[in-house]
């Protein structure tokens, strides 16, 4: 699992553990089909031309690193999870996003184990053309792969008209989940249906239908279900009302549809305030009681004269005022970009200013993600300086390594021709490492040998190469 994907899962499980509101569970769970259709594989170069290269992550009592390798598109390729054990980094767990010319071909998921790396989750993808067909969900067990999942898209134009989702059950895929996709110019609305399935028949479908305004604006999600084929129940419902001069969304409601009275009832509310420069100011999430507006958390933003974010604190209401618990402060701003950010108590916390675990929201290039930590020091890579060679940014030909030289880790480009076996050796010949895990890997780990100079061996469909690889 990727950086964003495994702190939005953490992330959206403490969601559906906090949230009693169904509405927004579906609608995170629609987010969650989105992100599982295998089109987020990559993370793009940002605007400013700047790369997140390596993350320092303090969580409970353990130091974490993260270390990502970038090619010359700045597409994630590689990212390495350490943690620190007595001033020494421990390779932990490996995520390599394997690619043919410009398409991904698959994502590898390793741990590091009895001192290798070990696949341990496999994400394979199929095209027709330049489209994503089907995409392959397999883990392994003691080397012997196991088959998850697999999802088959269908197009409609240039839009995706339905996702099937199969399982692997008695050495063959039975489908068990269908995603149609529908769109109606005529009444300004999306819908999507989900169908589950149960030994080949349907036994519970689910609809999300979205309405826009005029112009463009979504302004209502309502979700319905029905068992086989009686009718549709309605179950919640999401609107959003906009400021008419800045367009933005002031308050957002969700309500739930009551059997018995046979009536939308009011559930959640998200009351949203801006500063002059239309950044968001405040977050105020209220609950309905019976028959009033009972506050539940309120999220405070504050941003320097630059208007970069510099303190997001949460508050509670605590005898009848709003005090604030704890608070996430960004620092160290280079090209606009926070270096280091903390979590920390405040007065109505724990211990005043005393580090505490918090999920910090912050952009991973162009990704929004949500680590739980206490705090997070980042560092960035210019994507335009490409005149090292020691940079985490591919600028070599089809074949070659990067970073080279390297602190142990190198990985081979492969745009343009696919790796085959591979071999390292020392300047006299003897085999040191080999390409033998249980599928084609790009990674070079030599962490574990001295600093030197070693020779790779590689070879494609066409050619042999042998090239130098250093490790400071």
């Amino acid at each position: 699992m990727s950086l964003w994907g495994e702190n939005l899962f953490v992330f959206l499980k403490k969601i559906f553990a906090d949230s009693s509101n169904m509405n927004f569970k579906i609608l995170i769970a629609i987010i969650i089909v989105f992100f599982a259709s295998g089109f987020s594989v990559k993370v793009f170069a940002s605007s400013d031309n700047q790369l997140i290269t390596e993350l320092l992550i303090v969580d409970n009592d353990t130091t974490f690193r993260k270390i990502f390798y970038y090619d010359n598109l700045g597409n994630l390729a590689l990212e390495t999870k350490f943690y620190k054990k007595n001033e020494s980094w421990i390779r932990l767990s490996q995520i390599e996003w394997v690619q043919y010319l410009t398409k991904s071909k698959m994502q590898i998921e390793r741990i590091w184990i009895n001192d290798s790396w070990k696949d341990v989750f496999v994400h394979e993808y199929e095209y027709l053309g330049d489209i994503l067909n089907t995409e392959t969900q397999i883990a392994y067990n003691n080397g012997i792969a196991l088959p998850i999942k697999k999802i088959a898209y269908k197009y409609k134009g240039d839009f995706i008209e339905s996702k099937s989702e199969s399982g692997w059950f008695n050495n063959a895929w039975k489908q068990t989940i269908k995603t149609e996709f529908f769109s109606s110019k005529v009444m300004n609305s999306d819908s999507i249906i989900t169908s589950v399935f149960q030994q080949d028949t349907v036994s519970k479908q689910y609809l999300s239908v979205q309405r826009f305004n005029e112009t463009g604006f979504l302004v209502s999600n309502v979700t319905k279900e029905r068992t086989g084929n009686v009718d549709w129940i309605n179950k919640d419902s999401v609107n959003w009302y906009y400021n008419p001069s800045s367009k933005l969304v002031t308050i957002q409601r969700n309500k739930k549809w009551s059997t018995q009275y046979l009536n939308w009832e009011n559930a959640q509310n998200i009351i949203y305030e801006y500063d002059v420069s239309n950044k968001i100011v405040t977050e105020t999430y209220q609950k309905w009681n019976f028959s009033f507006w009972e506050n539940i958390v309120r999220y405070i933003n504050e941003y320097n004269s630059d208007g970069q974010l510099i303190l997001k604190s949460d508050l509670l209401p605590i005898y009848n005022s709003w005090r604030s618990i704890k608070s996430i402060k960004y620092s160290d701003f280079v090209n606009s970009k926070p270096n280091f950010i903390e979590s920390f108590y405040d007065f109505w916390g724990g211990n005043t200013g005393e580090l505490t675990e918090s999920y910090i929201p912050f952009m991973f290039n162009n990704e929004m993600v949500i680590p739980k930590a206490k705090s997070l020091k980042i560092g960035y890579l210019s994507v335009t300086d490409t005149t090292n060679s020691t940079n985490q940014v591919a600028q070599f030909q089809p074949g070659n390594v990067y970073p080279n030289p390297s602190n142990g880790i190198f990985y081979i480009d492969n745009k343009q021709h696919e790796i085959f076996p591979w071999i390292v050796t020392d300047l006299n010949g003897r085999i040191l490492k080999k390409n033998d895990m249980s599928r084609s890997t790009n990674v070079i780990d030599l962490t574990n040998l001295p600093r030197g100079i070693y020779l790779l061996r590689d070879m494609t469909s066409e050619i042999k190469t042998i090239q130098k690889l250093i490790k400071e």
